[in-house]
């Protein structure tokens, strides 16, 4: 499995959604592309940006902003972290979206979800930041979520963060390079990951499965030949492009049921 990533960023929650939002701090924000769903929009402003805080909207709005008080948000006060909201796009919807004609229901979410959890061990391989990933499903009848899925990284430690901010760490000194003031040495780098995911059943047993990825990852120097290339296309069309590449391997592989 090789590092080769171009990102659409954002705009894939896009496939689901013709109107999603998200709250973090004191802020919730809307993006609305088609301009018909928020009050006082245009094209040239598709969207808002409200200090929910200081505008009390749970008072005044509470059915809008209810679906926003969980994981410790309330709402009233600024909240630590980061929710995002995607309302699904419905099959009405889906006729007259210039987003995309595909609608979604409650059990291809669900199915995705299962998906992911598939996934979740290799969408974290390259991941600078993210250690654990948690897939609940909240029924309307029940006070709090369950967990249905979970994928984490075994043995935190100082050690596995410096490797995984390699990448970060290092970039900063190409801004020199790609000027021609100080070369940049060849960099390369190997350790491992283990992983522990989990699937929780009905019936109380948990699947686990434990995982273990080798990660190669390189920075190649500045004066190497595609180095030199990096900073020729800086110099001449102000594209900044790091000589990185990493790869990983999967080296064992355990399952079992408690």
């Amino acid at each position: 499995m090789a590092s080769v990533i171009f990102s659409v960023g954002f705009n894939s929650v896009y496939h689901l959604s013709d109107l999603p939002s998200f709250v973090s701090g004191s802020y919730i924000v809307f993006f609305d592309p088609h301009c018909k769903f928020l009050p006082n929009i245009s094209a040239v402003n598709p969207g808002k940006r409200i200090d929910f805080v200081s505008a009390d909207v749970l008072t005044h709005y509470k059915d809008q902003f209810q679906p926003y008080c969980v994981f410790g948000c309330d709402m009233k006060t600024s909240y630590n972290g980061t929710i995002f909201r995607l309302p699904l796009r419905t099959v009405s919807q889906a006729t007259e979206s210039q987003l995309s004609k595909q609608c979604y229901s409650e059990d291809d979410i669900m199915h995705l979800l299962d998906e992911i959890h598939l996934e979740s061990s290799s969408c974290m391989l390259f991941l600078k930041n993210m250690e654990m990933i948690n897939i609940y499903d909240w029924k309307p009848d029940s006070n709090s979520p369950d967990l249905k899925h979970s994928c984490s990284l075994k043995s935190a430690n100082a050690g596995r963060k410096q490797h995984r901010d390699a990448l970060k760490r290092l970039s900063g000194a190409w801004t020199s390079a790609w000027s021609g003031i100080s070369s940049i040495p060849k960099h390369l780098d190997s350790f491992t990951l283990h992983f522990e995911t989990k699937r929780y059943a009905k019936t109380a047993q948990v699947e686990v499965k434990l995982e273990a990825f080798l990660i190669v990852q390189c920075l190649e120097a500045s004066t190497s030949k595609i180095g030199m290339m990096s900073a020729s296309v800086a110099k001449r069309h102000g594209v900044c492009l790091l000589p990185w590449a990493a790869v990983a391997a999967k080296v064992s592989e355990n399952n079992a049921e408690v």
